[in-house]
């Protein structure tokens, strides 16, 4: 009578537990959502919202994946999966971006840089801004 192991119900509940507890652990290690520095709702909204998606397209290519290698499909962990999906998810879009017929130039990307590598508060306070000041004085004086 021992040997059966715990009922149904609770195995259920075991599984559910652990699978909730690895997706927080993979949103909180990959896409520090425990970290957000903004107060600003729509920012924190946006970026849990873009997790979240990142989340879904993750594991439903870790579903797909599972089933084109059912062979090593066991071995195919949620957080090491989590992490390589994150590390390559760039070249994934680049895919879907040509697929779709966007043509990411060497243009299209400096300014994707120069608008998004911005930081959009203007007046905070910043510990490197005297030396990238001068770095750039020196610069500008180098070229002339």
């Amino acid at each position: 009578m021992c040997n059966r192991g715990p009922p149904a119900r609770y195995q259920r509940r075991q599984i559910i537990h652990w699978c909730s507890v690895l997706v927080f652990k993979e949103l909180k290690r990959l896409y520090q959502l425990d970290v957000i520095t903004s107060e600003n709702p729509i920012v924190v909204e946006s970026l849990v919202l873009v997790a979240m998606l990142t989340l879904v397209v993750s594991h439903r290519l870790l579903n797909h994946m599972r089933l084109l290698f059912p062979e090593r499909s066991e071995r195919f962990t949620p957080l090491r999966w989590a992490e390589t999906f994150y590390a390559s998810a760039n070249k994934l879009l680049d895919k879907v971006l040509e697929y779709a017929g966007i043509d990411m130039t060497a243009y299209m990307i400096l300014m994707f840089y120069a608008g998004e590598g911005v930081d959009p508060n203007v007046n905070r306070k910043r510990l490197l801004s005297p030396w990238v000041k001068a770095a750039n004085s020196q610069l500008k004086g180098s070229t002339h």
